[in-house]
């Protein structure tokens, strides 16, 4: 499910979407509370009720890229095919290109499935129209020391970059890996001692290890990745 906050801010920025290019919906219109509803089933994980509302929105407003995005989340939800999922977060963008959170939606489904240059291309673009949108960042961060060609200087500028605005354990994680993969040992060592301070010592214990005998670091399943913060 998504965090409240950005739930909020999608759901937000889609009803004035429809006040906007649906100007003529009055009192009987439908398609605002369809979304509504679409969007209060999602979050009380009645998945399938959603994707029929949203199916619903998208036969009446063609052009409501929020609809697309929902659907696509309800079907990840449901656990259905990636390729489904896929389709509907790349008509979302196509219906509207000026969408930063289709693009991240996508940007995150092309991550999971390693498809890191699809998925750096679309983080890119959210932050163009977006520049303040953190999770974007931290994946692109993730993408300069994990994708084919590690970049990480870039992947220190966008993990410090998250830092200002989300101190959270696992920028800092990403920074010392970044720090240590650049041959910066002092700081990755600064990144140890500030995640001690918070308490994550499994986090630090790993870098410090890695730092101490000069091995690269082990990114595994456990490993926080760029879809949290």
């Amino acid at each position: 499910m998504l965090p409240t906050p950005k739930r909020i801010k999608i759901f937000c920025w889609a009803i004035l979407s429809l006040l906007v290019f649906y100007p003529n919906l009055g009192r009987g219109a439908t398609i605002r509370d369809l979304y509504e509803a679409a969007v209060n089933a999602y979050t009380q994980r009645q998945y399938d009720h959603a994707i029929e509302l949203y199916q619903e929105i998208t036969k009446a407003a063609p052009q409501f890229a929020p609809a697309y995005i929902g659907l696509g989340l309800a079907l990840k939800a449901k656990g259905a095919d990636i390729e489904e999922v896929l389709y509907y977060y790349k008509t979302a963008t196509e219906k509207d290109s000026t969408n930063a959170q289709a693009l991240e939606q996508l940007g995150r489904l092309y991550y999971s499935i390693n498809r890191l240059d699809k998925a750096e291309v679309c983080f890119q673009k959210a932050l163009k129209i977006d520049p303040h949108m953190t999770n974007a960042k931290l994946s692109l961060a993730w993408i300069g020391l994990v994708g084919k060609k590690p970049n990480p200087p870039r992947a220190i500028i966008y993990f410090q970059d998250v830092l200002k605005s989300s101190p959270t354990p696992n920028a800092y994680f990403g920074l010392g890996i970044a720090y240590f993969a650049d041959n910066q040992r002092e700081k990755a060592l600064d990144m140890i001692t500030q995640l001690k301070g918070m308490g994550q010592d499994d986090l630090a214990g790993k870098l410090e290890k890695a730092v101490r005998e000069n091995q690269k670091v082990i990114l595994d399943e456990n490993t926080p990745s760029a879809q949290k913060l």
